[in-house]
């Protein structure tokens, strides 16, 4: 609940190239929204924090417009190919088991993501796959996932259709936590996507990231 602070007025949204406020393109939003934030190799999901702290944001707005304390946590989830799990908690991804380690490929993972009824559904735009699905497990997953869409770990993807930006420093601080993972304190490559991270927002006061609304067929090639 560290994020609660936030406010709308922390992002800039445009969608489809019209600037709308948070509070119209979260129009609707109901707290029992179950977000899935899709990154296989752990650390790629801080380029979709943007959406996500957007997300966290909305949810506590439907408490504080109902008045009077609270204490709660969305129940948002990341899903990961790889243990140790990285942390998403400062995300308020939380409690830790909603990190969610995934052995397997993708069928696996769309079996994760249909246990914990996820309706809005954040997968990396990468190159598409087609794997064989079971035919209960897709008409489970249909009756749920309501958005779906693609970010990248740099942050920016082809054909992007919603833009949110952010002047609040926070956000970058929180995903840079992300990467605090004991276990890849000595690997190469995960200190290398840490330092590829940290020169993308250093010295930048403007967070801008971008993504791209996407059916539920072609979510499904890219988990």
């Amino acid at each position: 609940m560290h994020s609660s602070f936030l406010r709308g007025h922390d992002f800039v949204v445009t969608d489809k190239q019209t600037a709308v406020s948070h509070q119209q393109w979260f129009q609707g939003f109901k707290n029992t929204e179950r977000l899935g934030l899709v990154a296989p190799n752990g650390y790629e999901g801080v380029g979709a924090v943007n959406l996500v702290m957007a997300y966290v944001t909305a949810f506590y707005d439907t408490y504080r417009a109902a008045g009077g304390d609270f204490f709660a946590y969305p129940d948002f989830y990341s899903f990961q190919n790889c243990e140790p799990v990285a942390k998403y908690s400062k995300l308020d991804i939380w409690p830790e088991h909603k990190n969610v380690a995934v052995v397997g490929g993708a069928v696996a993972m769309l079996d994760a993501i249909n246990d914990r009824a996820i309706t809005v559904l954040l997968v990396p735009d990468r190159e598409p796959t087609n794997p064989t699905y079971f035919k209960a497990q897709l008409e489970s997953a249909r009756r749920m996932v309501g958005r779906c869409f693609a970010y990248s770990f740099a942050g920016q993807v082809d054909g992007a259709d919603l833009v949110i930006e952010t002047t609040n420093r926070s956000l970058v601080e929180w995903a840079d936590t992300v990467f605090e993972l004991p276990a890849a304190a000595n690997d190469p490559a995960w200190q290398a996507r840490w330092a590829e991270w940290r020169t993308g927002v250093a010295d930048t006061p403007c967070l801008v990231q971008s993504y791209r609304a996407i059916s539920f067929a072609e979510a499904l090639t890219l988990l």
